[in-house]
């Protein structure tokens, strides 16, 4: 993907001037601005080493927001065009913009990997040669990108366009099928369950049953992957103050999954027809911006969902969307038989 100046989406990483690292959320940002998420903070309590600096990861929503309350308390922002307040750092502050894509061309470029950059790089060459799509339609994100990886590091992958992305699924469809990956077990399937169920409330078995269907994230070579599917922004279509976003509530639905044609892409979502209106609202587009969510739920299922009802105005009328993932104890799962 060629990029313009300044661009900044889904996948890619900011270094503030003090050495914070945020992960940058979605396509849509304010002038001069970026939103993003502090990812890793500069810490005695080392569970990172890069550059010889100790990191401390801030994996939990709720921390996120309490780290920023209390020394960035600047970059919390209440949003008018999102009507919440958002993490919005100045572009004045960014240090560093670090690309997927170019990482993975740098990878591509240097003689000397390590073993956990060669897996990487073979799976990306595995995912390319397959489906047939560009190498500038490919990055590395999370720890590698970052130069924080060690030897239980995950693979990070990032397909960019909505072609390379449909063909690009297919493929993990067929590597999944052929064995060259496979889906969760245990005892990684517990770890990464108790990481998700304090923000994701639901049981094991559920949970265990979604996860083995989905196959944009699960075990390549004895090593974990996740994969985030992205449209370029030119297919995104949205700007700032395109959209206006009034949030209503934290409200609970159950309804009938009636296009899904959304759901593997970051960020993705679900046209749901209520069982019965909320708020006079008979449909709603359910929306997460957090890789958890792809693949949760498939047209013709009966899915619940806990998040924060927006309603969201443009200049081509009115829609509906619940947001996931944002709010404590917010969730998407079926309620139907998962084949």
């Amino acid at each position: 993907m060629t990029r313009k100046f300044k661009v900044f989406i889904e996948g890619d990483f900011i270094e503030t001037w003090d050495g914070e690292i945020y992960d940058v959320k979605g396509y849509v940002h304010p002038p001069n601005k970026v939103i993003a998420f502090v990812k890793y903070i500069p810490s005695k309590k080392a569970e990172k080493l890069r550059y010889g600096v100790g990191y401390e990861k801030v994996y939990e929503l709720e921390k996120r927001f309490s780290y920023l309350g209390k020394l960035k308390p600047q970059y919390l922002v209440f949003d008018e065009v999102f009507d919440r307040v958002m993490v919005e750092v100045p572009l004045s502050d960014v240090r560093e913009h670090y690309l997927p894509e170019t990482k993975l061309q740098s990878l591509k470029r240097r003689k000397f990997l390590d073993h956990v950059e060669r897996q990487a790089l073979d799976f990306a060459k595995k995912v390319k040669e397959m489906s047939n799509i560009p190498w500038l339609n490919i990055g590395i994100s999370g720890s590698i990108l970052l130069n924080m990886h060690d030897e239980f590091s995950d693979i990070d992958l990032v397909i960019y366009g909505k072609e390379s992305c449909l063909k690009a699924y297919n493929t993990f469809l067929a590597m999944r099928k052929s064995g060259l990956t496979h889906e969760y077990e245990n005892p990684l399937l517990e770890k990464l369950y108790s990481i998700r169920v304090k923000e994701n409330p639901i049981p094991f078995e559920l949970f265990k049953a979604l996860e083995n269907r989905k196959v944009l994230e699960g075990v390549y070579g004895g090593r974990e992957y996740f994969v985030r599917l992205l449209k370029k922004p030119e297919e995104y279509g949205e700007s700032y103050g395109d959209k206006r976003y009034r949030r209503i509530g934290e409200i609970y639905v159950r309804g009938k999954v009636i296009d899904d044609e959304e759901s593997i892409f970051t960020p993705c979502r679900y046209v749901v027809e209520l069982e019965k209106p909320v708020y006079s609202v008979k449909q709603v587009t359910i929306t997460s911006f957090r890789g958890r969510f792809t693949e949760a739920a498939r047209i013709g299922e009966a899915v619940e969902a806990y998040g924060v009802l927006e309603e969201v105005t443009s200049c081509k009328g009115t829609y509906y969307q619940l947001i996931v993932g944002d709010v404590k104890g917010s969730f998407l799962k079926p309620v139907s038989q998962i084949m």
